[in-house]
C-alpha cells in the first residue's frame, strides 16, 4: 500500500486516417435477389500519450517524491485493415412467405489497445464467419409475422458504418456500430455481435394498429486494456512498466416492445407504445484472477403516448407524454436509479406533397432533469426546457 497518489494524464487518438474500397453487384429476379459484394478498409491510428505522477506512488517508479516527473511519452503509429465478404439471397417463395439467408467473412486488424492508457503498438487480428437469416410471413391480409437471426463483427472506429451491404435482415437492423453502450462502459472493438428478433403485427379494418416485438442481444468480447505493471523482485531498476491486460466483456440486452395506434376521423391519430429492457453486463480482468468482476444490471420501463392533428392544409400538431422509470443493481458506487415524466409539443406545415415540413417545438416542457445509466438503450431527451425548429426536404 502507497497510500494515495495522482495521475494526471493527457492522451489523444489522432483522427486515424481510414480508407475504403467496395463492389457490390445485385442480381434480380421475379422470385429471387441476391447480393454479392467485397470490401476492403485499410488506414492507420497515431496514438499520443503523456503522464505524470505525484504523491506516493513516486515511489513506484523510483523518483525523487519532491517532483512531479513525467512517468510516460508515447507517440505511436499502428495499422489497421478489414477484409470482407459477403452475400445475401431472398428467396419470394410464395406470395405470403418470403425467405432471406446470407453470410459475411471478416478479417479484421487492428491494435490490440484502442482508448485506455498506456497505449501500445501491439496488434490483434479477428476472424470470423457470420450467418443470417430472416423470414416475413403474411398468413392473413393484415397480419404479418417477422423473425430473424444476424451475427456480425464490431469494427474500430466505426468503419463497418461506412459499407453500401445491406442493413436490414426481414426488416431488423444488423447496422449497430456496437451493442455494448460506450458510455457506460468504453469501446467494445472487435465484438462478436448476436441478434434475435421476432414482430407480430396486426391492421384491422376500425383503423387500429397493433404491434409487439422481441429482440435479444448479445455481444462478446476478448480485448487489452493499458496497465502499469509493478515487478516487486526489481528494487534496483525501474520496477514499474507499462503492460496490458487482457480484459473480457460479455454484454445481454433482452428488449420487449408493444405498440398500438387508433385513427380517429381523417385527421385525428392517438398512440400508446411500451418498451421493457433488461441489460447486464459481466466484465473482467482475465490477467488478474484477485481482481472484482464487474456485474451490472439495468432495467428500463418506457410508455410513450402520443396525439396526433393533421389538416388536408398541411397544418400539423404533435403532443407527447413520455415516461420513465429504471432500476439498476451492482454499481459501485450504487445508481439507485429515477423515474420520471417528461412532455414535448410540436407543430409545422407540409407542402409540395409532403416534400417540404417545416416543425418547430419545445422539448422538456416542464423542466424535467434526469440522470439514466446509459446500459439500457433509450434516446437521448433534452434535459432542460429547449425549444428547437426543423426544416425536412424529401427528394
Amino acid at each position: 500500500d502507497y497510500g494515495t497518489f495522482t495521475l494526471s494524464d493527457y492522451y489523444d487518438m489522432l483522427s486515424p486516417q481510414v480508407y475504403l474500397t467496395e463492389l457490390q453487384q445485385i442480381l434480380e429476379g421475379p422470385e429471387h435477389t441476391t447480393v454479392i459484394g467485397a470490401r476492403y478498409q485499410w488506414g492507420n491510428f497515431n496514438f499520443v500519450n503523456q503522464q505524470f505522477a505525484s504523491g506516493d506512488i513516486l515511489a513506484l517508479f523510483l523518483f525523487p517524491p519532491d517532483q512531479i516527473p513525467e512517468i510516460l511519452n508515447q507517440n505511436q503509429m499502428t495499422d489497421f485493415h478489414r477484409l470482407g465478404f459477403y452475400g445475401y439471397h431472398t428467396w419470394q417463395i410464395v406470395d405470403s412467405f418470403q425467405l432471406t439467408g446470407g453470410l459475411t467473412y471478416d478479417d479484421l486488424h487492428l491494435p490490440s489497445i484502442m482508448d485506455t492508457t498506456p497505449s501500445s503498438t501491439q496488434e490483434r487480428t479477428v476472424v470470423q464467419f457470420s450467418p443470417k437469416a430472416g423470414f416475413i410471413w403474411t398468413p392473413l391480409q393484415n397480419t404479418v409475422l417477422r423473425g430473424a437471426y444476424t451475427r456480425w463483427l464490431t469494427g474500430a472506429v466505426g468503419e463497418d458504418s461506412e459499407s453500401i451491404e445491406p442493413t436490414e435482415v426481414a426488416g431488423f437492423n444488423q447496422a449497430y456500430r456496437s451493442i455494448l453502450p460506450e458510455s457506460a462502459f468504453g469501446g467494445s472493438y472487435g465484438a462478436d455481435v448476436q441478434a434475435y428478433d421476432i414482430a407480430l403485427e396486426q391492421k384491422f379494418e376500425t383503423g387500429t394498429y397493433l404491434s409487439v416485438a422481441g429482440q435479444f442481444l448479445e455481444s462478446t468480447s476478448d480485448q487489452s486494456v493499458g496497465s502499469y505493471i509493478w515487478y516487486w523482485y526489481l528494487p534496483d531498476d525501474y520496477s514499474t512498466y507499462p503492460g496490458v491486460l487482457k480484459q473480457s466483456t460479455d454484454y445481454h440486452e433482452q428488449t420487449l416492445l408493444a405498440t398500438a395506434n387508433q385513427l380517429l376521423g381523417k385527421q385525428w391519430s392517438v398512440g400508446a407504445r411500451y418498451r421493457l429492457s433488461h441489460a447486464d453486463l459481466d466484465a473482467n480482468l482475465v490477467d488478474v484472477p484477485p481482481a472484482p468482476q464487474q456485474h451490472w444490471k439495468s432495467v428500463l420501463n418506457e410508455v410513450d403516448l402520443q396525439a396526433n392533428w393533421n389538416h388536408p392544409s398541411g397544418l400539423f400538431s404533435i403532443f407527447q407524454a413520455n415516461w420513465y422509470d429504471q432500476n439498476n443493481s451492482g454499481f459501485t458506487p450504487a445508481e439507485p436509479g429515477q423515474s420520471f415524466w417528461q412532455c414535448n409539443a410540436f407543430a409545422g406545415y407540409r407542402m409540395l406533397h409532403r416534400r417540404l415540413e417545416f416543425t418547430v417545438g419545445l422539448l422538456n416542457i416542464f423542466y424535467q432533469d434526469y440522470q439514466l445509466e446509459p446500459l439500457n438503450f433509450y434516446n437521448e431527451m433534452a434535459h432542460s426546457r429547449t425549444f428547437m425548429t426543423r426544416l425536412r426536404i424529401n427528394f
